[in-house]
């Protein structure tokens, strides 16, 4: 059971690497060796480039993406494709998160902006997370993606709140500067016990 802040109205959460953790290093390195890479390559082909900006942001789609992908790596998109599911859809979530975005939605308006692809919704779903977050802002279907000042401004007439009544809590730095510098409260995602901890000191849960 939370209490409520009085200066809080929106708590807004980011997806991969908060309510479902990233894939493990081990795995990385154990895909690359499958598929003949170079160690340490693999998350900035796929995450790191054009590419990921693109699908990311609804300019192309998934099947786009994996051919692209394919054609870097020199194997078939299919057999990327499968490969790589592991590091492309959430295996598990973080149950003492949802824990939390559970007692949270007591109190407060909980909502979700995802740099994601249009698989975000099903991943949603298939982790029965359907109704926890009101509304789901997906990149790709907004067209807009973290970092980019855009995104927080999208998010904030959706949800009809002034910057300084939104926390936001995202496991990328250069996404919660942003989100400070327009005025939201932030915290840098690191565990559930340090998220349980910094809502505590804020008088938010």
């Amino acid at each position: 059971m939370t209490g409520r802040s009085n200066s809080i109205d929106v708590i807004l959460f980011d997806f991969g690497g908060v309510v479902a953790p990233m894939s493990t290093p081990e795995t990385a390195l154990r895909l690359e060796a499958e598929l003949g890479l170079e160690e340490s390559t693999l998350h900035a082909l796929m995450y790191g480039g054009e590419l990921w900006e693109a699908v990311s942001d609804g300019s192309i789609t998934e099947d786009d993406y994996w051919r692209e992908l394919a054609l870097a790596v020199q194997h078939e998109p299919p057999r990327v494709r499968e490969a790589l599911r592991p590091l492309w859809e959430p295996e598990l979530i973080d149950e003492e998160v949802v824990a939390l975005v559970r007692s949270l939605r007591e109190s407060y308006r909980v909502a979700l902006l995802s740099n994601a692809t249009h698989s975000l919704e099903g991943q949603i779903q298939r982790f029965g997370l359907e109704g926890f977050f009101d509304p789901v802002m997906n990149s790709s279907r907004i067209r807009l993606r973290k970092p980019d000042a855009e995104a927080f401004h999208y998010a904030l007439r959706t949800l009809a709140v002034a910057p300084e009544r939104v926390h936001f809590i995202d496991d990328r730095e250069r996404n919660t500067s942003v989100a400070a510098e327009l005025g939201m409260q932030v915290i840098v995602f690191e565990d559930a016990a340090q998220l349980r901890q910094r809502l505590v000191q804020m008088q938010i849960l």
